[in-house]
């Protein structure tokens, strides 16, 4: 169990804690603080493109669009046609629609810890990794006022 804690400067309304999945198996979660969903996917998505590009599926969508328009689609219907079924972050990287579920919208603290614990428990989250993200659990709370 990889969760990696993500927020940029500022206050935020939110805390999701995000899981992406390839297949049936679950790579990794995030934990982000932001103002909407889409933020916080979008900067999930951000630093999976960065870190663990194989989550992506940026080239199938090429490679689509690619032969689709060797096929003479025109380009606007290669385009709808090869992002189906995908979504599109801000900066421009594809994930799968289905490769991601949402854990928690705004879990209180105890919800989140007790979910981490439970990784930890069964060894999928070392214990330094539980206390980095208790540390960020504490420094950032969703009310968006920093401690």
């Amino acid at each position: 169990m990889k969760i990696i804690p993500l927020w940029d400067s500022g206050k935020w309304r939110h805390r999701y804690l995000l899981q992406f999945t390839r297949g049936h198996y679950v790579e990794l979660y995030t934990l982000a603080w932001a103002d909407s969903l889409e933020s916080a996917l979008d900067e999930s998505i951000d630093w999976i493109a960065k870190y663990a590009p194989s989550l992506t599926c940026n080239s199938e969508v090429h490679d689509e669009y690619t032969r689709l328009v060797a096929d003479g689609v025109p380009h606007d219907l290669a385009v709808e046609q090869a992002e189906v079924d995908t979504y599109i972050s801000e900066s421009g990287d594809y994930i799968h629609a289905d490769s991601w579920n949402i854990v928690f919208e705004d879990p209180d603290d105890d919800e989140l810890l007790g979910f981490l614990g439970d990784g930890l428990e069964r060894g999928a989250l070392t214990r330094t990794q539980y206390e980095e993200i208790e540390d960020a659990i504490a420094e950032k709370p969703i009310s968006g006022e920093e401690k």
